[in-house]
């Protein structure tokens, strides 16, 4: 049976299930809806003594939504937010031009206020125009650099010696080595923001892996997830929470208990996305069980796979009848042809 709706509010949910007990004279014994609250209600007003059961690829969906929700609120301050500040500190360099005015930006990153401490040693260098004086101050502050002891300082040390002049600092050339200054910073800069860039692609490649079932990924995928879960060891946890109720979905629905659903906890930083699935799942226990009472034990996996709430495919035939017929005329039209193209009784409210 098809319906064609103007909506999912309560109202029109409840339309539809007075058509439904028209058609069907009476009451079903069983319906399999989503987590829309609106449904439940319009249901239990025509229908209080229908079982109500709550779909499992929307209870795995449910879950998984909110996974991703908190991965995309993490990849913000990891990466988002850092190839911002890169950009915004490079753009204001770029704008100052090395007069040493100062830049007036306050990052959060401490990378990117490690290089706003780089650019404020190189102008000043670069503003001094007595040779000796010149080389006391580059070598102090290749002697801070050393003393940083980081990552970025060190490869900022390392370019400012290999650019040196092959005799030394003159006159005639310490015009042009003030310019590789620059040039050393920003390839410092460059490499950084390639390295968050090249993580945030990886980031977003794995996200979608970590809900995705094992047997939809393909032999690339699971390695490429395997590593990055030993790399960061961290993100274990949304695999696990991901297949806990995936698994009993998909291998033995029969086992599906009580238990699997209450006995959530999440971590101490969960954000409200989550928080939210998670108490929705448990909320609604009672309903999620009442899936084994349609399938008992032993039934065929295959046979929980009939078990949808509205298919795709016919979705799709219906706007092909639309667009073929250029719009209906009146219901009844409608109506007429869509039973003979979805072979199935439609209703129009």
């Amino acid at each position: 049976m098809c319906y064609l709706g103007r909506g999912e509010n309560e109202e029109d949910i409840t339309n539809l299930c007075r058509l439904l007990q028209k058609a069907l004279k009476g009451a079903p014994k069983s319906v399999v809806i989503d987590y829309k609250s609106a449904w439940e209600v319009g249901i239990k007003k025509v229908f209080p003594t229908t079982l109500i059961i709550r779909d499992g690829f929307h209870t795995v969906r449910l879950l998984n939504t909110a996974i991703l929700k908190e991965l995309m609120t993490i990849s913000e301050p990891m990466f988002v937010s850092v190839i911002r500040e890169t950009k915004r500190l490079a753009a204001l360099i770029k704008k100052d031009q090395w007069q040493g005015n100062g830049v007036k930006f306050a990052p959060q990153n401490p990378v990117i206020k490690e290089f706003k401490y780089f650019y404020a040693l190189l102008t000043n260098l670069s503003k001094i125009s007595e040779l000796s004086h010149f080389k006391k101050v580059l070598d102090r502050v290749i002697w801070k650099l050393r003393s940083l002891n980081t990552d970025h300082a060190h490869i900022l040390w390392n370019e400012l010696i290999y650019r040196l002049p092959a005799h030394g600092v003159t006159k005639s050339n310490v015009k042009y080595y003030k310019i590789k200054l620059r040039g050393a910073l920003s390839l410092v800069m460059r490499q950084f923001r390639w390295q968050v860039e090249r993580a945030k692609k990886e980031f977003m490649q794995v996200k979608y892996l970590l809900v995705k079932r094992p047997e939809h990924c393909s032999e690339r995928q699971t390695q490429f997830l395997t590593a990055y879960l030993k790399k960061f060891p961290a993100f274990q946890k949304y695999r696990a929470l991901s297949l806990r109720i995936s698994d009993i979905y998909h291998m033995a629905p029969e086992l599906l208990t009580d238990s699997i659903i209450t006995g959530i906890e999440l971590w101490e930083d969960a954000i409200q996305p989550l928080t939210a699935a998670v108490t929705t799942l448990k909320k609604h226990v009672k309903e999620i069980l009442n899936f084994k009472a349609v399938f008992p034990k032993g039934t065929p996996f295959a046979s929980y796979k009939k078990v949808r709430t509205s298919p795709e495919c016919k979705m799709r035939k219906i706007k092909d009848v639309y667009r073929n017929r250029y719009g209906f005329r009146t219901p009844g039209m409608s109506q007429l042809y869509l039973e003979n193209e979805l072979k199935c009784p439609v209703i129009i409210s």
